[in-house]
C-alpha cells in the first residue's frame, strides 16, 4: 500500500505504539496522520511553518505527538481531540529564533523534553551565526527552559534516554557518541563512533547495546556494559545513509530551507540531511535500512549482518523508515525523496 498525500520530500514516518496510526511529515511543514489498516485513510492534517525536523510520539501514550520545525516552533499535538496542546514559538524563546532545531526527545517520565539546536546557516555564505550548538531541557507542564548544556561545540543529531531518564546517549555531528548524566549535565563518557556524522542512534530494549548509523554508511553496535566497546561494525549498501540528493526542476522546494543548493537555475540539486530515522528494528533481530529502491532487511547475527531480503516500492531513495510489531503481523513504513510513503506487511517467519 501507499500513502499518496505528500507533495514534498518526506522527512519522517513513524507508527504510534499500537500500530493504529502513522504520522508522516514533509519538508513543506505538513504532518499527516493516517490509519494504515484496513485501508489507508487520512485522519488529520497539521501544517507548520518550515520543514519538519523532529516528529515523535510521546513515550507512554498514543494521544500526543511532539513536532518541531526548522522555523523554531515546537508543538505538542493531541491526536485524539485533534487540537494543539501547546506551541512554543521562536518569538518567545531566543535560542529557537537564533538556531535551527536538530532533534527533540521526550524523557520516559514525560516530565521533560530535550531539544538539540545548531546555528543557522547564513544564506549565500558558508559562515554560521555567532551562536554555538547546545542541548536544552524544557518542562512539559510550564513549557519553560530548565537547563542548558553544551557539548564541546558538537551538534546532537540524535539522542536516546535510558529507561529512567538519568542518562542520555547522544550521536553527534563530529562522529562521537556521548553519554550525558542529565542530572549533572556532564558528559560521562564519549568515543569516536563514525567517520563523519552520527545520523541515527538507538538503545537496545535491554539497554546493554547502542546501535548507530553514520554518514560513513556504516552500521555499528556498541556495548553499554563495557562502555564504548565495539561489538560489530559493517559497511552497508549504497545510500543507506545518503548522500540524499534531490534534483529540482523549475518548480520545487526552496533549497535554502532544506539543505545546500548545488548548481543554479532549473538544474540545481539539493543535498538533504536526514532528520528521520535511517533504520528500524522488527523484533530486534531484523534490521530495516534505507536504500535507493526500498527497504533492505538484514538479520542481526552475533558478529555480522546477514542480508535477508529487499522490499521494493520506491523509485527514489528511501530517506526514513519505521517498523511496528504491535499488530499480529509486523509492518514497515518507508518514505522517499519523491514524497512517496510505502507500507509493507511483514508475514511471520
Amino acid at each position: 500500500d501507499y500513502y499518496p498525500d505528500h507533495r514534498a520530500v518526506v522527512s519522517h514516518s513513524v507508527f504510534n505504539h499500537t500500530g493504529t496510526l502513522v504520522a508522516s511529515a514533509d519538508m513543506d511543514g505538513v504532518v499527516k496522520l493516517w490509519s494504515p489498516y484496513p485501508d489507508v485513510k487520512t485522519e488529520d492534517s497539521i501544517v507548520m511553518k518550515g520543514a519538519i525536523t523532529a516528529l515523535e510520539w510521546m513515550p507512554k501514550t498514543d494521544k500526543f505527538l511532539l513536532i518541531a520545525s526548522k522555523s523554531g516552533c515546537i508543538r505538542l499535538y493531541d491526536t485524539q481531540d485533534k487540537k494543539t496542546a501547546f506551541d512554543i514559538l521562536p518569538e518567545n524563546v531566543p535560542i529557537f529564533k537564533e538556531n535551527r532545531i536538530m532533534c527533540v526527545k521526550a524523557t520516559p517520565s514525560e516530565a521533560n523534553f530535550l531539544v538539540s539546536v545548531a546555528p543557522r546557516l547564513k544564506l549565500n555564505s558558508e559562515s554560521q551565526s555567532s551562536t554555538t550548538p547546545s542541548l536544552h531541557i524544557f518542562d512539559f507542564k510550564t513549557q519553560k527552559l530548565e537547563t542548558t548544556m553544551k557539548l564541546d561545540g558538537a551538534i546532537v543529531n540524535t539522542c536516546s534516554p535510558n529507561h529512567n531518564g538519568g542518562l542520555l546517549v547522544c550521536g553527534c555531528n563530529d562522529g562521537m557518541i556521548r553519554i550525558l548524566d542529565l542530572r549533572s549535565g556532564d558528559v560521562v563518557v564519549s568515543w569516536l563512533a563514525h567517520q563523519g556524522e552520527v545520523f541515527t542512534l538507538k538503545l537496545s530494549v535491554q539497554e546493554d547495546k547502542i546501535y548507530s548509523i553514520g554518514s560513513d554508511n556504516k552500521f555499528a553496535v556498541w556495548s553499554l556494559a563495557q562502555t564504548g566497546a565495539r561489538l560489530m561494525e559493517q559497511s552497508l549498501h549504497d545510500k543507506a545513509a545518503g548522500p540524499f540528493i534531490f534534483g529540482l526542476g523549475p518548480v520545487g522546494v526552496d533549497s535554502s530551507s532544506h539543505g545546500y543548493g548545488v548548481g543554479s537555475g532549473g538544474g540545481r540539486s539539493v543535498l538533504l540531511r536526514p532528520y528521520g530515522s535511517l533504520f528500524a528494528f522488527h523484533q530486534e533481530n531484523n534490521l530495516f535500512t534505507c536504500s535507493p529502491n526500498g527497504p533492505i532487511v538484514y538479520k542481526i547475527k552475533e558478529n555480522e549482518l546477514q542480508y535477508a531480503m529487499s522490499l521494493r516500492g520506491h523509485t527514489s531513495s528511501v530517506i526514513t523508515i519505521d517498523c511496528c510489531s504491535a499488530l499480529q503481523c509486523g509492518s514497515c513504513v518507508s518514505a522517499s525523496l519523491d514524497g512517496r510513503v510505502s507500507l509493507s506487511t511483514l508475514l511471520p517467519q
